[in-house]
């Protein structure tokens, strides 16, 4: 009788694992954990804000990749310490591409 309700417990729970509903629905109530917390990366916007702003400044201002610059108040020369800013200066040529792209040079 043992191994009789062995085999069935075990045929029950292959058929469990082999059915897509039971992956989608553990799936989900995994993803379920820690929904109402903030996006981990909110407290990085400070980060995307001065990449762009970097960037920007090489569209407007000076495009030499080894001075990046940033408007930054106090900062007479604008030249800011960051790591090496290949991040701007790809964001730069795909603004530079763009704006050429659509004509809104000035």
């Amino acid at each position: 009788m043992n191994s009789m309700a062995q085999n069935s417990a075990k045929t029950i729970i292959t058929k469990w694992i082999s059915d897509i509903r039971f992956w989608i629905l553990l799936f989900f109530v995994l993803r379920l954990y820690g929904i109402t917390q903030a996006p981990i990366e909110i407290a990085h916007n400070w980060r995307q804000t001065f990449t762009n702003l970097v960037a920007r400044s090489f569209l407007e201002v000076d495009a030499n990749i080894l001075y990046p610059k940033a408007p930054i108040y106090g900062n007479n020369t604008g030249v800011v310490g960051t790591e090496f800013p290949l991040l701007n200066y790809f964001i730069f040529w795909f603004q530079k591409c763009l704006v050429m792209r659509i004509g809104m040079d000035d």
